[in-house]
């Protein structure tokens, strides 16, 4: 599987969650799943260094499936998300 081709499932992924002017955007599992490898690698200990090492390396937007006119998830995202999995309160 290429990265075009998975670009292209995470996107049409990404517009079967639910879209709300409110809030955060959400993220596909697979690019939060990404994400959370790119801080293990990296020895990043939180989801603010992982978001900011996301956003600024060409490379892990390529790996995450990201154009460079796209946003990438902000810090709130990832830890709304871990604390949901951990069993906490977003």
């Amino acid at each position: 599987m290429s990265i075009t081709s998975i670009a292209k499932s995470r996107h049409s992924a990404a517009n079967s969650y639910k879209k709300s002017p409110y809030g955060r955007p959400n993220i596909a599992p697979g690019v939060y799943f990404r994400a959370l490898l790119i801080g293990y690698f990296e020895g990043l200990d939180s989801e603010r260094a992982i978001a900011w090492r996301a956003a600024d390396s060409l490379s892990l937007r390529r790996f995450l499936g990201y154009a460079l006119d796209e946003e990438t998830p902000d810090h709130s995202t990832h830890f709304a998300d871990t604390a949901v999995v951990l069993g906490g309160d977003a």
